[in-house]
């Protein structure tokens, strides 16, 4: 397939790809532009008035569509991480003719304002979760409070107090100062409230770390993730006689990937559900575990993240989630 046949395939179509809400790109052999939908441009941020026939490199240097000429690989989903202010995403596809590469098209989609809706919702979510159970853990504080006082131990309720008012403030200050993305730090807030609330010590790791432009993956994704491996640890926690309930969690980000540990000292699972657990419908009533674990496993395998768990009775279960970087 020559340029011009390649030029006409898109030209037949022009009308439909114009008017789409989707930006369309596409490229031949040479990384020319042989076509550019109207909704590309400004998702793009593409200042040049006459793109067809241009170098992509010259009208959109951070695009990787390039690549594909030589790989061949298709990719689903990707975020346009170089749009730093914007969320999009874009699917990529080589052009075949005769088992040969002849060029690449992309298809971005905006999802901006839907990320943010999503981020405000969950966010408002888990900081009212907080505020809930800050309430109900400050009632039982202000109990030991006026215990303390009506038994004219006056020192000691000083004491209490600024201890009290110091735990919280530095845990809270260490998770907005380690997690720079204002929902998964929400969420992180709230579950430790919550854990206070019922009596379980919650950890967040020293070393976690998580910056706004760290990961691909979408606000609402991580949560769900997150929210389900914290709740199920808590459900474990719940049913469990351990007098030292705990919670570690760790949000660690290299290179290469983000790495998500969720562990407790709950009841364990038994090492004959260790491989069901991740399976659709499958619960023990032994331990709170399974609530969610299947969604979770087919959200985090749609963004090519992998999940595992171990687990010792009456000691540790421990849920690793890793998901690569782009491009690693």
């Amino acid at each position: 397939m020559d340029e011009n046949k390649l030029l006409e395939m898109f030209k037949l179509r022009e009308d439909i790809l114009m008017a789409l809400e989707e930006g369309i790109l596409a490229i031949d052999k040479n990384k020319k532009v042989i076509f550019i939908n109207k909704s590309a441009i400004p998702m793009l941020h593409i200042t040049e008035s006459e793109p067809i026939g241009k170098d992509l490199n010259e009208i959109y240097p951070a695009s990787r569509l390039g690549e594909l000429l030589t790989t061949g690989k298709k990719e689903f989903n990707v975020q346009m991480k170089s749009l730093k202010n914007d969320y999009v995403i874009s699917d990529r596809m080589p052009i075949y003719d005769n088992g040969e590469i002849v060029g690449a098209f992309a298809i971005f989609r905006n999802r901006t304002e839907v990320v943010q809706l999503a981020e405000n919702l969950t966010g408002v979510k888990h900081l009212v979760e907080s505020m809930r159970a800050n309430n109900h853990d400050f009632v039982n504080k202000l109990h030991v409070i006026l215990g303390l006082i009506q038994m004219k131990k006056y020192d000691e309720a000083v004491e209490y107090i600024m201890n009290v008012s110091m735990v919280q403030k530095e845990i809270i200050s260490t998770i907005i100062k380690q997690i720079k993305i204002p929902s998964i730090a929400a969420l992180l807030i709230g579950k430790f409230a919550r854990a206070s609330e019922l009596g379980i010590h919650f950890a967040l790791d020293s070393a976690s770390s998580l910056e706004e432009n760290d990961t691909r993956i979408p606000s609402d994704v991580f949560i769900t993730v997150l929210g389900n491996l914290i709740e199920n640890a808590m459900d474990s926690l719940n049913s469990t006689n351990v007098s030292n309930k705990k919670i570690y969690v760790s949000i660690l980000s290299t290179p290469k990937e983000i790495k998500i540990v969720v562990s407790d000292n709950g009841n364990g699972i038994q090492k004959s559900n260790l491989k069901k657990i991740f399976k659709d419908g499958f619960s023990t009533k032994s331990n709170s575990r399974g609530t969610g674990l299947f969604v979770v496993k087919s959200l985090i395998e749609t963004y090519n993240g992998k999940i595992s768990v171990t687990s010792e009775m009456e000691i540790e279960t421990k849920f690793t989630v890793k998901f690569k970087k782009e491009g690693k």
